[in-house]
């Protein structure tokens, strides 16, 4: 697997690339896509992630999905935004709406409000 085979060359080796985000993942878009994949990540990051790696704080481990929209899911009827809103932030997933990205450098991605 990419992301077991990343963690396990670079930042359990060198803790100080976990202290500077390597194991942030971004994900842009409130869509269904965006959407499912935040949250498989946070599955991931809090299931096999901390069983495999239980010395690395889940802290470490930051899952945020980014929407320049108002809510994800726009598309679809309140109630369900509200579901979708609420079961990503049980996963642990940051959900920023209102939110656009200005860039995406391999190791930040920048916000157009700063």
């Amino acid at each position: 697997m990419g992301l077991r085979s990343e963690i396990e060359g670079f930042a359990l080796e060198d803790p100080s690339l976990m202290e500077d985000g390597a194991l942030n993942v971004v994900v842009v878009g409130g869509g269904p896509t965006g959407v499912e994949s935040a949250g498989a990540i946070a599955e991931l990051y809090r299931g096999d992630f901390a069983r495999d790696y239980p010395d690395v704080s889940q802290e470490r481990a930051r899952v945020v999905l980014v929407e320049a929209g108002p809510e994800v899911f726009s598309m679809f009827k309140p109630n369900l935004r509200a579901y979708t809103e609420e079961a990503l932030q049980k996963r642990t997933v940051e959900v920023m709406t209102g939110q656009a990205v200005a860039s995406v450098s391999p190791t930040r991605v920048k916000l157009k409000s700063g």
